[in-house]
């Protein structure tokens, strides 16, 4: 039995780093954003040439971040399987979903560079064709991270659920996920159905779901779950 709580303390530590590794996205975020010149794109395509091992490493760091997601689900499916095993998987699956779109989806980010990078390929296509190829994929790119991202909201509304109902976390940290959780999907709802009020909220409308989804990964790190409450909850006695 103290095995298996050990086994516990670890998992739970190394979701948390896991998570903390999934941050490493908002580099790739806002590199996007900053070469992305709205209604110009021309200009678009000559940042992103003139920046291009950045934007590599920004694929990169979003490539990681949902591999990294895809562990952080399977530790949390495994240590919140005490409060609500049907619950936990349901979470866990939207999870998986939510990496695999995002994952997929980096296809989009890498079609700039091969539409600007190997125009020579292209000959039946004007530069400003080709501009204006590579600026839709990164609007799609957006779209599909948004779609992934509505994936994600739904993982985390049920994550928070689960912490709530945990007696081994704090409660606080569940609050501040499912508030964060529906803030994400109202953001996202915001995005497809009424951009100018998406525009206005963010970024403030995703601090909920930071706070949360950072306190959670700290907290795991540096504090693990307290064992003793954790093994009550999995035998029942709870």
């Amino acid at each position: 039995m103290r095995a298996r709580v050990e086994n516990v303390k670890l998992q739970a530590r190394a979701a948390g780093f896991l998570y903390l590794v999934v941050f490493v996205a908002i580099f790739a975020l806002f590199t996007r954003d900053a070469l992305i010149v709205s209604g110009d794109a021309a200009a678009t395509a000559h940042n992103i040439l003139a920046a291009e091992a950045q934007f590599r490493v920004a694929l990169l760091a979003d490539l990681a971040s949902a591999a990294a997601y895809i562990g952080v689900t399977g530790l949390l499916y495994l240590l919140l399987k005490p409060v609500n095993r049907a619950v936990s998987l349901l979470a866990a699956l939207f999870g998986l979903a939510g990496s695999c779109s995002m994952a997929i989806n980096l296809v989009h980010h890498f079609a700039p560079l091969v539409l600007l990078g190997e125009a020579g390929h292209f000959g039946g296509f004007s530069s400003e064709q080709l501009h204006g190829l590579a600026r839709i994929a990164l609007s799609l790119q957006g779209a599909g991270y948004n779609i992934a991202g509505f994936l994600f909201a739904l993982h985390l509304l049920l994550l928070g659920w689960l912490v709530l109902g945990a007696t081994f976390l704090p409660r606080i940290l569940g609050m501040l996920l499912v508030i964060g959780a529906l803030a994400y999907m109202t953001n996202i709802a915001a995005v497809f159905l009424a951009p100018n009020l998406s525009a206005a909220l963010h970024p403030y409308i995703l601090l909920p779901g930071f706070f949360g989804e950072a306190g959670l990964a700290l907290w795991l790190v540096s504090m693990g779950v307290n064992e003793t409450k954790w093994r009550a909850q999995a035998d029942g006695l709870t």
